[in-house]
C-alpha cells in the first residue's frame, strides 16, 4: 500500500515521471517560484502543481506538446504577494503577523 504522498512529493514525483523536456522547464519553473516567493505553498490541484498565498496564485502543467503557466487573477497577484513578503521580511526583529501592521 502507498502512502499518501505531500503535495511537494507529488509535484517532484510528477517532475520525474515525465523524464523529458517538460519535467526539465517544471523543475526550472518550480525553483524559479520558490526563488521568488518561499512563502507561497505548494499544493496539488487538478492533477497539476499549484502555489497558493491566501487564494492560488499560479499553476504549471505540462502537456504532451507544451508546458502552460496559468496565473489565476493574472501575474500582478504574484508580483504582489512578492512585495507584501519582502516588506515583511524587510523588517528586522518582528515576525510576520507584527510586521503587517
Amino acid at each position: 500500500m502507498m502512502r499518501n504522498m505531500t503535495a511537494s512529493e507529488r509535484i517532484a514525483n510528477h517532475i520525474r515521471e515525465l523524464g523529458d523536456w517538460r519535467g526539465e522547464i517544471l523543475a526550472k519553473l518550480r525553483n524559479l517560484i520558490r526563488e521568488a516567493s518561499p512563502e507561497l505553498v505548494e499544493d496539488w490541484k487538478w492533477n497539476t502543481p499549484v502555489w497558493s498565498y491566501n487564494g492560488d496564485v499560479v499553476a504549471i502543467g505540462a502537456f504532451q506538446d507544451h508546458v502552460k503557466i496559468n496565473f489565476f487573477k493574472g501575474a500582478s497577484d504574484l508580483v504582489r504577494a512578492a512585495v507584501v513578503l519582502n516588506s515583511r521580511r524587510s523588517k528586522p526583529g518582528k515576525s510576520a503577523n507584527q510586521a503587517k501592521r
